[in-house]
């Protein structure tokens, strides 16, 4: 304990840690003394009341000549740890201005134009670039986790990065190949994100407009969904925080945040189109950072999709997409913890609204969705949602996908039949006398399953 109550005070007097003044395993073995001891409690208070010592483990990265040395990322990791769930230390590293000079750094680091670039490749710039890999990988990586710590639950340090980092830094550090930094990075811009959902709205811009200069010149081009444009890494910057937003559960705040700062529902409409993407990385083991996150699907972001496709069951493009996406999910197996609570929602007013248009609706694709949402339902044993009152109507156009043509339709149609019939005995002899009535064959029923409705259409025409 005393050699670390000598690193501190060594350090908070600032002069330790100067180009010059000690030499550098000096300066190591200080840092290396307060690093073992960055994540206890005595210098997390230390570092919250101790003004000389935040201004001197920020001075090495306002000192060009220290960039990338080894002096500066033990600093880096020091403040990272600093911040961890600590608003105090958050605000002092604001106070200081440390993520304007991490900022600063990385754009060197990066070698992006800043308003500050005089020239091509400034001095700090040809440093960075010709210094040991490792380090300037080390560099990065604990720089974006510095600023991810910094803005964690922290609404006015998450804005105050914002502004200065994206959309520049943000995008150019989504394109890495470290699969580490990236997770970092993705984690980042989410945490500013989630503490202001608005900022989802610069996201989708930011991609339509790169997307649309990528396309631009090209005749007869069209925009494509985001979706659409899942091996192209522009798409990924909106793609990944759908995933982690998934995570957290917070896609209806995201939603709800994009939908009330735009003119329109496009950029809603991309967002959930971003989500479906990102449902299908996740349910595949796909796409970047599966081996840095877990996938994992919140169920409130279950509750959120479900919310969704209710307020929005007249809108093609936004239910569509969302009907989908919550598909997808089910179809997977996806474990729920509180199943009780997604029935609740969807026998609310979802599915009520969702059989409606089923039989009123004439878009296919609007009625294969519906159909494999409620097929998928009782792949995850959430069937109990389906125990609601079916009418002749709703009947008749089941029966009729299922003798129709397409075969995917119609194993949705069976499913969904078998279920409600399983569960609901006025569903069971509507589907009964319907059968009968519209002479559908006895092999037709069993092609897709259905011999449960087979047994039973005989047992009645017996009587």
């Amino acid at each position: 304990m005393e050699k670390y109550k000598e690193a501190i005070r060594s350090v908070s007097e600032g002069h330790e840690l100067s180009r010059g003044h000690a030499d550098s395993r000096s300066k190591e073995h200080l840092l290396n003394t307060i690093l073992e001891h960055s994540k206890k409690k005595h210098f997390l208070d230390e570092f919250g009341t101790n003004n000389q010592l935040v201004e001197s483990l920020i001075s090495p990265l306002r000192d060009e000549s220290m960039y990338l040395g080894v002096t500066t990322i033990q600093t880096l990791r020091i403040l990272r740890n600093s911040c961890a769930k600590r608003d105090k230390n958050q605000q002092k590293c604001l106070k200081f201005n440390a993520h304007e000079e991490v900022v600063k750094s990385l754009n060197h680091a990066l070698n992006i134009d800043t308003p500050e670039a005089t020239h091509e490749l400034d001095a700090p710039s040809r440093r960075i670039k010709t210094m040991n890999l490792k380090l300037r990988r080390e560099f990065i990586l604990y720089s974006v986790q510095f600023l991810c710590n910094f803005t964690t639950s922290n609404l006015v340090t998450s804005k105050k990065l914002w502004k200065i980092a994206f959309p520049t830094l943000m995008e150019e550090l989504l394109k890495t190949v470290d699969d580490n930094v990236f997770a970092a990075s993705a984690a980042l811009m989410h945490n500013c994100i989630g503490c202001d959902p608005a900022l989802m709205v610069d996201v989708i811009h930011s991609w339509d407009r790169t997307v649309s200069h990528g396309r631009k010149g090209k005749k007869g081009s069209t925009k494509r969904k985001a979706s659409e444009e899942g091996d192209d890494e522009k798409a990924q910057w909106i793609v990944t925080i759908c995933r982690l937003a998934l995570g957290a559960g917070n896609i209806l705040s995201l939603f709800d945040a994009t939908l009330s700062r735009s003119k329109g529902v496009s950029e809603a409409t991309i967002l959930l189109q971003a989500t479906e993407s990102a449902v299908f990385q996740i349910v595949n083991q796909d796409g970047r950072g599966t081996a840095a996150w877990s996938s994992v699907v919140h169920e409130s972001a279950i509750e959120g999709l479900v919310d969704i496709i209710t307020r929005f069951v007249g809108d093609r493009a936004i239910s569509l997409t969302a009907l989908r996406a919550l598909s997808l999910l089910f179809e997977s197996g996806l474990s729920v913890a509180n199943p009780q609570s997604i029935i609740s929602s969807l026998r609310g007013n979802t599915l009520p609204s969702l059989l409606y248009l089923l039989r009123t609706s004439s878009d296919g694709s609007l009625v294969g969705a519906i159909l494999r949402l409620t097929a998928a339902l009782g792949k995850m044993n959430l069937a109990e949602a389906l125990d609601i009152k079916i009418d002749r109507d709703t009947g008749k156009k089941l029966l009729e996908i299922l003798a129709g043509e397409d075969r995917q339709l119609a194993q949705w149609s069976a499913k969904t039949i078998e279920e409600i019939v399983r569960r609901n005995a006025g569903a069971r002899n509507i589907c009964i006398e319907l059968t009968a009535t519209q002479n559908i064959e006895h092999n037709t029923l069993e092609e897709v399953g259905l011999e449960i409705l087979v047994e039973k259409t005989s047992r009645q025409l017996q009587f």
